[in-house]
């Protein structure tokens, strides 16, 4: 039970959930109705809580003395003979209880703490124990781990929806997914409270026991994530400081965060025991822990408490939005969830190594021959197929696409409350289908479930893009990035945005860093190149034109499978957009090229280029073959030619067949949603007679 029940008017939670913190920073156990949970009975667990508490404290104040149910506990707390009183802004209590002793809250904690130290030094005499400055940590049977995370990750929901249309982000070894310092600047504390959850230290060297305590991690943020009020870190931050000796605090201060979830995981056969606990950042107070001893299929009911729990924890202190449990409860086959953390670790961890998509896919789909109505391992699949455009698993491209609509319908109707899902349906449905109508609907369903997750920032970045409102995209990439600061994707991601808007004094000097530190190998060298080009900066274009060569030098020690076919081009590009020479026998061979096999992809980095090298026929061709087959929008550069710094020529806007494309229903909508948004680079010209 409570040492204490908290009596206040809703108009005073802020200060109430400051005051109820600090007593328990004290060592009292506080209870208020915000801990009451889904589903339970209102009036009576208020009631049974009243009788079980040792002392009845009233918060009175202007609003809190018009309070029926204020004054009734108060009657209740009187009867019982353990009311205790203080004045929240020195107004008189209502009669009948003037004749107790008021402390004075008035100008606490901004002033004063006569009031506070005298309250707690009562409510040390009523509860039998001594106030303490700082409670310490209770101790836990198996502490887990606060200070060592254990991997580095590539995030998952938004990384998926970057990862497909970004090729060249990724480095061609895999030997590097996260850097040292963030590309986008960590934010400061900020007002909104903030969480983040470690990897689960898996406590045996059983690599099925690894996957599962990060899987652990996954769902509890995720899940914390649909939470009103709090702004819960992106996965590949989080996950960022594997072997780091670095303190809580200092873990908190780089992900710009005020409390910490973390814990351990042990499994004996189909025997579970997950010890969790939440961590007050700024000074290392356990303010909940608890140890599970369960069985494996009871981990989503595990999960589900350990939410409620620190969201419990979290509306005491901070007024947090309600937790309404996770998307689903029902229990799991053990084997079939053993998969699906596989997939999905393989997925986020090592994506861009030779052949990581495919072994990711064959492991969620072992978990669906299992299990075909887990719903989480149906949208694991889905981002797989989001991530995997210009990947050898899109090669089939329309199996591709029939896989992962599946995986959306199936994901959609098991987990019709899980924003991530409805956000990545909202990137697929904008880029693969310009269904513009469908996205909005997604992303409006997103935001509305988990509008503070970074997947549903990111897919909200990308939409604005794609239909030009580039103002608006840029606020959701900075939020998204904030959230995720140590995301490499993201923190690129943005300065790709910058230098493709013309930003480039923002834009390099985050690609500089990234190229120092050797956050991203080769492949991000051929965009980096492109922009520099494009700034027609001569310094700048020297800079990056050694780098682009050593680059361009290992090609052909990569495997085919991580290459685009566009690099069988990209010697020639690159020398026309620098104005290096080329002999005409590299001409002719492009041409030949684009004549018998031409490259599908990335038409914003070819398109302007090519328009006055390739005859008319063989161009229009390749660009309406791009538009039959979906393959328009499916890259960030797969036909926007880097939003006007790098136009289409005059003639090709005012060609008939270019106005063909756009005038296709989806091509038209977009058109118009660009031109409404003040953006028409690249959008068709009139036709001249």
């Amino acid at each position: 039970m409570a040492d204490i029940f908290i009596s206040y008017a809703r108009p005073d939670q802020e200060k109430v959930g400051a005051l109820a913190a600090a007593l328990e920073e004290r060592g009292f156990s506080v209870w208020l109705d915000r801990m009451i949970g889904p589903g339970s009975e209102y009036s009576r667990d208020i009631e049974h809580e009243l009788e079980r508490a040792g002392v009845v404290l009233v918060c009175w104040s202007e609003a809190s003395a018009e309070s029926r149910w204020v004054r009734d506990e108060a009657s209740a707390g009187a009867e019982a003979g353990k009311l205790i009183a203080v004045s929240l802004d020195q107004s008189l209590p209502p009669m009948g209880f003037r004749q107790f002793q008021t402390a004075d809250l008035s100008g606490w904690p901004e002033r004063g703490s006569e009031g506070f130290q005298q309250l707690t030094e009562t409510l040390a005499a009523r509860t039998n124990q001594a106030p303490q400055v700082t409670a310490p940590p209770s101790p836990t049977p198996e502490k887990p781990r606060s200070q060592k995370p254990l991997f580095l990750a590539a995030g998952l929901g938004a990384v998926a929806l970057l990862a497909g249309w970004l090729f060249f982000l990724a480095p061609f070894s895999g030997e590097r997914s996260g850097m040292d310092e963030p590309l986008v600047e960590a934010p400061q504390r900020i007002e909104q409270p903030a969480i983040a959850v470690l990897p689960f230290m898996a406590l045996s060297t059983d690599a099925n026991d690894d996957f599962f305590g990060k899987g652990l991690a996954e769902e509890l943020l995720n899940a914390l994530a649909r939470i009103d009020n709090l702004d819960v870190v992106a996965r590949t931050s989080a996950f960022s400081f594997q072997g780091s000796d670095a303190p809580i605090d200092e873990i908190a201060d780089r992900l710009g965060v005020n409390y910490i979830v973390d814990g351990s995981v042990r499994r004996s056969g189909d025997e579970l025991r997950i010890t969790a606990q939440l961590v007050r950042a700024s000074d290392g107070f356990q303010l909940w822990t608890e140890t599970y001893e369960r069985r494996a299929a009871d981990v989503f009911s595990i999960e589900d408490d350990i939410v409620r729990k620190v969201a419990g924890a979290l509306q005491v202190r901070l007024g947090v939005g309600e937790y309404s449990g996770l998307p689903t409860g029902e229990a799991v086959d053990p084997k079939a969830y053993e998969n699906y953390l596989r997939g999905l670790t393989i997925y986020q961890d090592r994506m861009r190594e030779d052949g990581a998509r495919g072994r990711a896919q064959e492991a969620i789909k072992a978990a669906l021959d299992i299990d075909p109505d887990f719903g989480p391992a149906w949208a694991v699949l889905a981002q797989i197929g989001v991530g995997g455009s210009g990947s050898p698993l899109s090669r089939d491209h329309d199996a591709w696409v029939r896989q992962t609509d599946e995986a959306f319908e199936r994901a959609l109707a098991l987990l019709p409350n899980d924003g991530d899902v409805h956000a990545l349906h909202a990137g697929w449905l904008a880029r693969e289908k310009l269904d513009l109508i469908g996205a909005q609907a997604a992303l409006d369903r997103a935001q509305q479930l988990s509008a503070n997750s970074a997947t549903t920032l990111a897919a909200s970045s990308l939409v604005l893009r794609l239909v030009g409102d580039l103002e608006g995209a840029s606020e959701a990439f900075d939020r998204a990035a904030r959230l995720d600061s140590l995301n490499i994707n993201f923190g690129l991601s943005r300065a790709f945005f910058l230098a493709q808007i013309g930003n480039h004094e923002e834009a390099f000097p985050i690609l500089e860093q990234c190229f120092e530190e050797t956050c991203m190998r080769e492949g991000f060298l051929a965009f980096v190149m492109a922009y520099a080009a494009h700034t027609e900066d001569q310094e700048l274009i020297d800079r990056w034109w050694p780098r682009y060569q050593a680059f361009e030098a290992v090609l052909p020690q990569v495997p085919p499978s991580l290459k685009p076919r566009i690099t069988e081009i990209l010697p020639t590009l690159m020398s026309l957009l620098v104005g290096r020479p080329t002999d005409e026998a590299e001409i002719t061979q492009l041409i030949e090229l684009f004549e018998t096999d031409p490259i599908l992809e990335y038409a914003g980095l070819w398109g302007p280029l090519l328009a006055d090298i390739l005859p008319e026929d063989i161009y229009f061709g390749t660009l309406e073959r791009m538009h039959e087959e979906d393959l328009l929008f499916s890259h960030i550069h797969a036909l926007d030619p880097f939003y006007g710094v790098n136009p289409y020529p005059e003639w090709v806007r005012r060609h008939p067949r270019y106005h063909a494309i756009w005038e296709t229903p989806g091509m038209k909508a977009l058109a118009e949603a660009r031109r409404s948004n003040g953006w028409e680079a690249g959008l068709p010209l009139p036709i001249e007679p």
